[in-house]
C-alpha cells in the first residue's frame, strides 16, 4: 500500500482499485510469457465495465506505477549488493509494465471497444 500511496498520491481509491483489478485481470499468469491474448476476453469486459485503466489518465498512474517500482527495485537490489533475489518492487514492476502495455495499445487505438485492439494484434495489423 506504502508504494501505491507514494507513486501515485493525488490518485482517488476507486482508481487505485480499478489499476490493480486491471493489473490481475490482464496478467497472463506468467511473467516468462506476457503475451496476455488468451485473457483477451477478460480484458475487454473489464475495460467497457470499468474504463478508467485503459484511459489517458489511467496509462499516465500504471506508468507512474510502473517507473516507481523500477526505482524502488534498483535501489533496493543495488543495495543488496552482488546478485539479489527478485523483490517484491521488481515484480510489482513487471505486473505494472505489462498492464501499461496492454493499457496504453487499448487506449491508444481510441478506447472505444478494447475488442479492436486485440482483433487488430490476431490479424497481425498491429504488434504485440
Amino acid at each position: 500500500l506504502q508504494i501505491l500511496e507514494q507513486a501515485l498520491p493525488d490518485t482517488a481509491e476507486a482508481e487505485l482499485v480499478d489499476l490493480l483489478d486491471f493489473i490481475q485481470v490482464q496478467h497472463s499468469g506468467s511473467s516468462l510469457n506476457p503475451d496476455n491474448t488468451s485473457c483477451a476476453d477478460a480484458i475487454v469486459d473489464f475495460v467497457r465495465q470499468r474504463p478508467f485503466a485503459a484511459s489517458q489518465r489511467g496509462v499516465e498512474a500504471l506508468a507512474r506505477l510502473a517507473r516507481h517500482a523500477a526505482g524502488a527495485a534498483e535501489r533496493r537490489e543495488g543495495a543488496a549488493g552482488g546478485a539479489p533475489p527478485i523483490t517484491p518492487e521488481h515484480h510489482l514492476w513487471l505486473l505494472t509494465s505489462s498492464a501499461l502495455n496492454t493499457a496504453a495499445a487499448i487506449c491508444v487505438s481510441g478506447g472505444a471497444d478494447p475488442a479492436l485492439t486485440f482483433a487488430r494484434i490476431e490479424s497481425g495489423g498491429a504488434e504485440r
